[in-house]
């Protein structure tokens, strides 16, 4: 008896299993991009965009969320790509398969590069030491291959600030960022210390990224796109600037 018992409890978990596992959290993949996200040495989850979606996003969502890192961006890509991750709170508007983007963009970024106040800086980004994060090739900006830019690529989920580090201690010239939010945000806390460059180059549109690989991840994209934000994101960012 004990035996037929043992085979029917197997039997439920067998069967069930997949609807167990879809009644899991919804896996928000992240890398750590002050102001939007970060870890702090504690590893708490902090910063604006965290607060944001805290207060208007997560209470209107039918399953509870967990997080997943810091990543490395090109890691958080493979498992958005593979369904073990089911949302991305910020990604650049890039061509992906994988991804159901929102009609709305969560803010745009304007390409600028990070340098000490100190450094004269004649107008011209090349002959620069540039820090960089580590990505695919097909992703890094045309206007950064040219042969008189030395790039120093970083990878991780704090590549961010390993290359801060590096322009305090001089080792390179300036950082470059996709956008100008992270860097207006080292200002703040820094007064005085360093000048921010904004390139005359395309800006850049930042999304909230759904994966089409997971049930999750097409079941939090349908909610998203119903869900009514009172404030955007982008007005969250400005008014904090302005504090």
């Amino acid at each position: 008896m004990n035996k037929y018992f043992f085979y029917l409890i197997c039997l439920f978990f067998i069967s069930f299993s997949p609807i167990l596992i879809a009644k899991g959290p919804y896996l928000i993949g992240y890398y750590n991009v002050p102001p939007h996200i970060y870890t702090t040495p504690q590893g708490e989850k902090k910063g604006l965009l965290v607060n944001y979606m805290q207060e208007y996003l997560f209470p209107k969502l039918k399953r509870r969320v967990k997080w997943i890192g810091p990543l490395s961006i090109m890691r958080a890509t493979k498992l958005f790509n593979q369904g073990k991750i089911d949302f991305i709170p910020i990604a650049g508007d890039v061509s992906n398969k994988h991804a159901l983007q929102p009609e709305n963009y969560l803010y745009q970024g304007i390409p600028s590069l990070l340098l000490l106040k100190s450094t004269k800086y004649s107008g011209n980004f090349q002959g620069l030491k540039i820090c960089y994060f580590q990505t695919v090739n097909e992703l890094d900006p045309i206007y950064l291959l040219d042969k008189n830019i030395k790039l120093v690529k970083v990878v991780g989920g704090n590549w961010f600030n390993q290359c801060t580090k590096m322009l305090t201690k001089k080792r390179v010239d300036a950082v470059f960022m996709p956008e100008q939010y992270p860097l207006l945000s080292m200002m703040k806390k820094s007064p005085g210390k360093y000048q921010i460059i904004n390139l005359k180059v395309k800006h850049y549109l930042f999304y909230m990224m759904f994966t089409k690989a997971s049930k999750k991840g097409r079941e939090l994209f349908k909610q998203f796109q119903q869900i009514k934000m009172e404030v955007s994101y982008e007005q969250y960012l400005k008014a904090y600037l302005r504090e």
